[in-house]
């Protein structure tokens, strides 16, 4: 693949922001955040959020489009592809045959409509080649999450266009790295109090119960667990736990309730193919888990991903809860927030207020020199500081990006001056 040039990039964060502006306008920076928007811009649909058509009929609605003058983007790669005449098929060939579009966003270039084919939306590659090759009907299509198709009409687009024009924030992808004690001082002192979030882990339950059972078979130390090299560690768990039936079957039991809270979530929104979805796999980890109580499960297991995973949230989770208690009397408000996992009951962030003073500042000062530095599995996560009780200096680690929206002309020419690379949401199209 061709490097991009300079040029290309700053169109595609261009195109990016606008394509953001006109969609997803009314989404807040707290949606984003609780949806994790950053990280699949679709959340938007698939919570519930904004409004859109799905499925089979997604795809009704983009075939009567006209694809004369499109573009298709990869949001993850920063690909950008104008096309003329683009078909649903080639759409899928784009999809299959290039792993750069592993979710393509395909949108007209006057914005009125979007579709998007996410890597989640057919079960696997042989259906897609069963559509290619007209050998399925579009209504007998097993999609699950997706595609999906969002149209504006006039008032809303007009209306996205005036947000886009005149809203003042933009985006810092990069600050100098001289300038980072500058940076903070200038927040702080501007600021009425900031934030650092924990994003909590999704895989809890079988975090919790893998990690008691390795403790219980006295083969690794707690120690060891906490202190040794990740990568190290993984290679010590593989040989003694990577074809284990028991840690196989606590992860089953993790993915069982996981579809199982999916079911939930799609049920609610009656989304036909989320729950067929969800009824498939529920139904399969059963019967695995039956044929495992009976003893004739036969298949190779491999649990070494998950051993992984399952280390370094634990790691995770001691060194926060050792940082917490360090600083507990520095934080002055706690926010938990619910249901990301579409189980209402299951806190998925924690959001910790730190106090304005010198002990946190310190903090802040002592031990980094990049704000992106604020990132999972070595620290909370997002610094982000507030003003009235709003975001002016919102920061998402692993995007690095950071959202500003200045009080004024000055700040933000300041902090212009502190970055290397900036975008601004009222950018033109080139």
């Amino acid at each position: 693949m061709n490097e991009k040039s300079e040029n290309e990039e700053i169109n595609f964060k261009v195109l990016k922001n606008k394509y953001i502006q006109t969609f997803f306008n009314d989404l807040t920076e707290g949606d984003k955040k609780r949806i994790y928007f950053n990280d699949y811009i679709w959340h938007a649909f698939t919570y519930g959020i904004i409004p859109c058509t799905e499925g089979y009929d997604a795809v009704k609605e983009f075939e009567k489009r006209n694809q004369n003058d499109v573009y298709v983007i990869s949001m993850y790669s920063g690909i950008v592809e104008e096309r003329k005449n683009l078909t649903y098929e080639e759409l899928l060939r784009m999809r299959y045959m290039n792993s750069t579009y592993n979710d393509c966003f395909v949108v007209d270039k006057n914005f009125r409509w979007t579709f998007i084919f996410t890597h989640e939306t057919l079960p696997d590659e042989d259906i897609a080649k069963q559509i290619m090759q007209n050998k399925i009907e579009g209504n007998e299509v097993p999609y699950y999450i997706g595609p999906f198709f969002k149209s504006l009409d006039n008032d809303f687009i007009e209306k996205a266009i005036d947000n886009t024009l005149n809203n003042e924030k933009f985006i810092v992808n990069k600050f100098r790295p001289d300038k980072y004690n500058e940076l903070i001082e200038y927040c702080f002192k501007n600021s009425d109090y900031f934030s650092l979030t924990k994003y909590n882990d999704q895989y809890y339950i079988s975090t919790e119960n893998i990690i008691r059972y390795i403790l219980d078979d006295k083969k690794i130390t707690n120690d060891e667990i906490l202190n040794d090299n990740i990568d190290e560690l993984s290679r010590k768990l593989d040989k003694l736990y990577k074809e284990n039936i028991t840690i196989y079957k606590i992860k089953l039991l993790q993915q069982l309730h996981i579809f199982e809270s999916n079911l939930k979530y799609y049920n609610k929104f009656k989304s036909r193919n989320g729950i067929n979805y969800s009824e498939k796999n529920i139904k399969k980890i059963k019967d695995v888990l039956v044929l495992i109580q009976n003893g004739e499960f036969k298949e190779t297991i491999d649990n070494s991903n998950w051993l992984f995973y399952t280390i370094r949230n634990y790691k995770y989770n001691k060194i926060i809860s050792k940082f917490i208690e360090k600083t507990k009397n520095l934080i002055y408000s706690i926010e938990e927030k619910k249901g990301l996992w579409n189980d209402e009951n299951e806190v998925y962030i924690t959001i910790y207020k730190f106090k304005k003073c010198d002990e946190t500042k310190k903090l802040l000062l002592q031990d980094f020199d990049n704000i992106y530095c604020w990132a999972f599995p070595d620290t909370l996560e997002d610094l982000c500081f507030y003003r009235n009780d709003e975001f002016w200096f919102s920061s998402i680690s692993h995007e690095q990006e950071c959202y500003i929206k200045p009080k004024d002309e000055i700040e933000e020419e300041y902090i212009k001056s502190l970055a290397i690379d900036t975008t601004d949401n009222d950018s033109d199209m080139q």
